[in-house]
């Protein structure tokens, strides 16, 4: 009785040491584990952070991008704008200028003169002019005008110019550096005139020689 009391002693202590090791292991275990997921949770929640930031830089960026490009088309719209209606003036001041000199209106109908307009042939042709103010034979290409309607000639910026109109009557003149001029000139009787432009600029003197005929 008393060897077998003490085999169970034995045995209760056995099995009393196996299961505090085996706790301990547990223990031992757990604590491992948990350490690595926590490891594994943080690397994790570092690497989506990352690319969180990554992905929010990249958007940044490509907002930003397209916020100034919209803005760099809006300004350069508003200067076209500003140019085009700063143009469309000066364009406007310079018929209004051209109008004072000319002494018309840009509304005013001003038919072409051609040679239907003139012999009424729709074919465009006419007739020879006959008459000692006609040369004879005609100069090979000349502008034509009514008795009484103006031809208009451009004087370009910074000369001085003399016109001999042909017919007796003579225009001299300057154009500064900031402008053209435009000058003109009608014929009284109708036949054919050598009108000549001489223009001065820069030191250098130009003769422009212009054939006309006038028709009644």
């Amino acid at each position: 009785m008393g060897d077998f009391l003490r085999r169970v002693i034995w045995f209760a202590v056995l099995c009393a040491a196996i299961y505090a090791a085996y706790v301990a292991y547990i223990r031992w275990w757990d604590n491992g584990t948990v350490a690595r997921k926590g490891q594994e949770v943080q690397q994790y929640v570092t690497k989506k952070v990352g690319e969180v930031k990554t992905q929010a830089e990249e958007k940044t960026k490509e907002y930003t991008s397209e916020v100034v490009g919209e803005a760099k088309k809006t300004l350069l719209d508003a200067i076209k704008e500003q140019v085009s209606g700063a143009l469309t003036g000066i364009g406007k001041g310079i018929v209004h200028s051209a109008e004072s000199i000319i002494g018309v209106s840009s509304t005013d109908a001003l038919p072409p003169i051609t040679a239907a307009a003139l012999s009424g042939n729709a074919s465009g042709t006419m007739v020879v002019p006959a008459g000692a103010e006609y040369l004879a034979p005609a100069p090979p290409a000349t502008l034509i005008s009514r008795v009484g309607a103006p031809l208009t000639f451009s004087i370009n910026r910074g000369t001085t110019y003399t016109a001999n109109w042909g017919d007796g009557a003579r225009d001299t003149g300057a154009v500064d550096q900031e402008s053209v001029k435009l000058i003109s000139h009608s014929w009284a009787r109708e036949g054919d005139y050598q009108t000549t432009i001489s223009v001065k600029g820069n030191g250098v003197s130009q003769d422009y020689l212009f054939p006309i005929r006038i028709f009644p």
